[in-house]
């Protein structure tokens, strides 16, 4: 069975973007840090903010049921990796490019592009 993380949801323009969602940290011991974020986004830059919570609830993907069986609509993820507790801000300088070079934010909008850098989670001093 498979099941699906929620996904994120934006608008905007290649000046101009704003994003919200989960994403989720699976660590090599097993454990996960699920992070609910925004970002805002100008040009090639954006900016991620979110908090480290306590949980994510990923939605059955129907399909993946083989006939004759049944699964749980829902699954849920907890954060359950002490380094990272909820609460815990999440912080990233990202840059956008579009995923083909026929889409350039100019003559051609752009329908998916990459999001590139590393996420900082922890408190500031």
């Amino acid at each position: 069975m498979l099941y699906q993380e929620p996904i994120a949801q934006g608008s905007g323009s290649c000046g101009n973007s704003t994003t919200a969602g989960e994403a989720l940290a699976a660590w090599g011991d097993g454990r996960n840090t699920v992070v609910d974020y925004s970002t805002t986004g100008a040009l090639a830059a954006v900016q991620l903010q979110g908090t480290v919570v306590s949980s994510m609830t990923l939605t059955l993907v129907a399909s993946s049921v083989p006939a004759g069986f049944a699964a749980p609509a829902t699954f849920t993820i907890n954060t359950d990796e002490p380094a990272f507790p909820v609460g815990e801000q999440s912080f990233a300088p990202l840059t956008f490019s579009p995923t083909t070079q026929d889409q350039d934010c100019v003559t051609k909008g752009v329908s998916s592009a990459n999001i590139s850098g590393a996420i900082g989670i922890g408190n500031a001093m």
